[in-house]
Order: C-alpha cells, then structure tokens, then sequence
C-alpha cells in the first residue's frame, strides 16, 4: 500500500513544474522588440532579398511559441531594411537572395531574480541564380533581464529573450554587412 506522502511527492513535483511553465513557458515575444535599435553595415547591396525565419516550438506542444517564425521574420525583415543592407525586401519570391534564419537553440535560466536568455541563431544566405549557399554561420548570444526591468518573472523572461534575439539579429545583420556579394 502507497503512503500518502508517496502520493503526493509526484503531484507537488507536477504543480511545481506547471508553475515553473506558467511562469516562463508561455511568453510570447513581439516582432517590434525583437529588431534592434540599430545596426551599421560596411556594404549595402544593390539586389533584394526574400527572408525566411523559423521561431521556436510550443512548450511540450502546448500554448504559445516562445519566439513565432512571423516575429522573427518580420524583425530581421525590418533590420535588413533599415540597416540598407539590401535594396528590397521581397515578401514572396522574385527576389535575388534567400536569407534563412532558424532559431536552433533558446535557454531560458530558472525563475529569479535576474533572467538570462541564451539565443543560438543559423544564418543562411542562398544565391537564387546559383541555389548555392554563399554565407552560413551561427550567432549565438545572451541577454539578461533584471528585477528592475519587471517584477514579473514571466515579463522578465519575456524581455531576457526578446534582447538576446534581437542582439542576435543585429549580429547577424552586420556580419552579413561586411560580406561583398
């Protein structure tokens, strides 16, 4: 026969994690605070480019995506654009380059006082004429979020994340800057 403290060991460690979730799990990020500030670029690129971005899953497949594949397309969208990186954005096809940016990591830190987002990104840039890849790397970088910055926890991760990736396509922008395509 099981003990009631048995019992309960399981259930205190599930309502334990379901709150850790409802903390930080379910944060949704904004495409507006996902594009940095702004981003200095050695070369500007006379051609368009189409961009692609893939954002994070659902947490166990549930809720929200922590960063949606549209925010981040629609940040890296917007960098490019006021970087001048290149002379257009396509929206669809018809467009010179493909520049694909997939996020293959995000690790978020516990709940506490001061939240630490790591953020690894992969940068593609394809020749459309070629369909050969001329640039590919992987960003990472990190980002913290203080208690001052909000008391919530889950603002608080919400906020560590939203400034890795957008650290991380400034990084991403101005590296591909320096490239002479």
């Amino acid at each position: 026969m099981r003990s009631l403290s048995t019992v309960r060991s399981p259930l205190v460690s599930i309502a334990a994690a379901a709150c850790g979730l409802l903390a930080t799990g379910c944060t949704t990020t904004s495409s507006l605070e996902l594009t940095p500030r702004t981003v200095q670029v050695e070369h500007q690129n006379f051609a368009s480019v189409q961009v692609n971005a893939t954002g994070t899953g659902r947490t166990f497949g549930l809720g929200p995506r922590k960063v949606g594949s549209s925010d981040l397309e629609q940040a890296v969208r917007t960098a490019v654009l006021e970087a001048g990186l290149f002379q257009e954005v396509a929206l669809t096809g018809g467009a010179d380059w493909i520049l694909e940016v997939t996020v293959e990591r995000l690790n978020l830190s516990e709940p506490g006082l001061t939240m630490t987002t790591d953020a690894a990104l992969r940068w593609r840039l394809i020749d459309v004429n070629t369909d050969r890849v001329r640039w590919e790397t992987l960003i990472k970088e990190s980002a913290k979020a203080e208690p001052e910055d909000s008391p919530d926890f889950g603002e608080r991760g919400k906020r560590s994340i939203e400034r890795a990736i957008a650290a991380n396509v400034a990084e991403g922008v101005r590296r591909m800057g320096a490239l002479v395509l």
